[in-house]
């Protein structure tokens, strides 16, 4: 049953609208309103899933009246009533810029201003239905994480898979790690995982699905998926391969099929990076205290980064490797890269080599050890962040 909310100007005028909406065994009138304030409160009050609003209503016109009612309830299909077809024709514009999704006049027919309200109707949204609770709720929309770095073998690629198989295990089956534009596999030598598929592979597709490229994903003990990275020789390739229309369906699938993508952005930033980051929730700049030319280069990065489209919050800078006889300090760092420091993660060589020879990323081998709870505390703080009620 289709519930609609009828407005008239003068007592009687939209008698013939009316009574079609009357005969019609699957509409029902629920109110009768006859000046703009009326019907403004009753559609706000009683949410009719149609509105038939008079262009001219007493105190406050039809236009400002659908202006009001598309605020205050969102749901109803608001239709405009206008004397004849030339009106019809004048206010069109200007009513559907006012938030009707129609107009009609007092000589449209009853049975096309019917088939014109079922077809409205049935574009509306069901709130009960998965899809529109999965697109409208803060909560679950997707959360996708950046890790990139000025410069190699400052420790960037452990942290990113260690980072994911810690979501992963908080999200269990939610996660996925991709290795952006390949890096010779690293996130499969540190996860210990043959690739059922690499990110270049996929382009060979005119059209990717949920289906294909789940075919191509590796799946570790912690529960984390993995697209994995190319090897040295066909990594060359990967630039020609990769462009925006293949990144942009990619992602779109990833974001319908996981809680969580995190992506593994090598330092010679791809063009194509640049885009991943504008759709990204979070990041991660990775940065050591090591030497002066790591600072320089990340004050430059972040330049870069923060020059653009990207709002400063989203940058998280990371430090690395942290030692206390760093010749360099926290405070150089953030002069130089004019950015406040999010965390830092401390420097456990041994750890490190042990997890990346055994294959068994450290939070799961050495959960106890310092640089594992910097972990956690680094996803903490990036969850701390999600809307409420998603964690």
């Amino acid at each position: 049953m289709t519930t609609v909310l009828v407005s008239e100007n003068q007592p009687g005028d939209i008698d013939s609208l009316a009574a079609a909406l009357t005969e019609a065994p699957e509409m029902q009138i629920v109110a009768i309103t006859r000046d703009g304030l009326e019907t403004v409160q009753t559609i706000a009050g009683l949410h009719p899933q149609v509105a038939l609003v008079r262009a001219q209503l007493p105190g406050i016109d039809g236009l400002e009246v659908c202006r009001m009612a598309s605020l205050a309830s969102p749901q109803t299909v608001l239709i405009v009533v206008v004397d004849s077809a030339e009106e019809e024709a004048e206010i069109r514009d200007e009513a559907m810029q006012s938030g009707a999704r129609s107009v009609v006049n007092l000589r449209t027919e009853p049975a096309t201003l019917l088939r014109r309200i079922e077809e409205l109707v049935r574009r509306i949204p069901r709130q009960d239905d998965e899809e529109y609770a999965l697109a409208t709720d803060p909560s679950r929309a997707p959360v996708t994480i950046s890790v990139t770095g000025a410069k190699g073998g400052i420790g960037k690629t452990t942290l990113t898979t260690n980072l994911a198989v810690v979501l992963a295990q908080r999200y269990p089956g939610q996660v996925v790690l991709v290795d952006f534009v390949g890096h010779y596999g690293d996130t499969n030598l540190l996860l210990d995982l043959s690739t059922n598929g690499d990110i270049l592979e996929l382009t060979d597709y005119d059209e990717l699905d949920s289906e294909l490229v789940r075919s191509r994903l590796a799946r570790h003990s912690s529960g984390l998926h993995l697209l994995g990275g190319v090897d040295g020789s066909r990594n060359l390739s990967a630039s020609g391969a990769l462009t925006l229309p293949y990144v942009a369906n990619m992602l779109g699938v990833l974001r319908r099929e996981f809680r969580f993508i995190v992506f593994d952005i090598p330092p010679l930033v791809h063009p194509l990076s640049n885009y991943v980051f504008l759709r990204s929730n979070h990041i991660v700049v990775v940065t050591s205290l090591a030497d002066l030319s790591s600072i320089r280069n990340t004050g430059a990065l972040l330049a870069s980064l923060l020059g653009g489209q990207l709002p400063a919050e989203r940058v998280k800078l990371v430090v690395s490797r942290a030692d206390g006889q760093d010749p360099f300090g926290v405070q150089e760092l953030e002069q130089a890269a004019k950015h406040k420091v999010y965390a830092q993660i401390p420097n456990a060589p041994e750890v490190a080599v042990s997890a990346l020879n055994s294959g068994v990323p450290f939070v799961l081998s050495r959960p106890t050890a310092a640089v594992s709870q910097a972990v956690e505390r680094l996803a903490d703080m990036l969850t701390q962040e999600m809307p409420k009620g998603a964690k």
